[in-house]
């Protein structure tokens, strides 16, 4: 997980492999569950859609076949957004909706921030720039333990911002740049200085090649290269 976070994703897809075939051998479902649902996680943010799919659809399998409700939210989320990735909203927003009602069930603020995001990312694909600014309000309004939801977080509301014209837009690029700096998010990090290149700060705009040079993400790549900045 830690690998993954530090953009890191070979690193990290090799530990997941090894936690898979362990989990499988000793026939521990739930862990075999999580480790499925984290290596989704990575493929799904470097582009990688089928493998995203394959892995999210196995941990969503072997979650139903536990009961195990609690991780529900988390999974459903990432599957949901693999879906909208792939432009297929109709399967995407059920899968979204239903990442959001287990997470306020369970109260995990990590989840509702998660699925928030997600919410906000599909109405954005939907052409649904308020909706999309609740849902940003509704996520920001969470107090996740964990760093990373957050911070993805702030970095679609920073995109959304950008897009709307909003005066907001460098008050979250600001904020994702000194939480992603603080916990080390290398990928958030680039992303937070690829915003303020747009927003017109040329000295962020200098360092993103040389941030970006060692993160082993396509899906990066594709993103700064359709911007301009690489």
């Amino acid at each position: 997980m830690a690998a993954s976070d530090t953009a890191h994703y070979g690193e990290a897809l090799a530990a997941l492999a090894e936690s898979s075939r362990l989990a499988t051998a000793a026939g521990g479902r739930r862990l075999l569950a999580f480790s499925q649902a984290l290596a989704g996680r990575v493929h799904l943010l470097r582009g990688d859609l089928e493998p995203a799919a394959d892995c999210l659809d196995r941990a969503q399998e072997l979650i139903a076949a536990e009961h195990w409700t609690a991780f529900e939210p988390f999974v459903a989320g990432l599957r949901g957004e693999t879906f909208l990735a792939a432009g297929r909203l109709e399967d995407a927003a059920p899968l979204i909706d239903r990442s959001w009602v287990m997470a306020d069930v369970a109260g995990d603020h990590c989840y509702l921030t998660l699925a928030a995001g997600a919410k906000a990312r599909l109405s954005m694909a939907l052409d649904d720039q308020a909706s999309a600014e609740s849902w940003l309000k509704r996520g920001l309004d969470t107090t996740p333990w964990y760093l990373w939801y957050r911070a993805r977080l702030l970095d679609t509301a920073a995109e959304v911002a950008i897009d709307a014209g909003s005066p907001a837009a460098g008050d979250y690029a600001d904020r994702l740049g000194t939480m992603a700096s603080r916990g080390a998010l290398r990928e958030l990090v680039v992303r937070a200085h690829s915003h303020r290149a747009v927003l017109g700060d040329a000295a962020a705009a200098e360092t993103i090649p040389w941030l970006a040079k060692d993160i082993d993400n396509p899906a990066l790549n594709t993103y700064l290269a359709r911007r301009g900045q690489l």
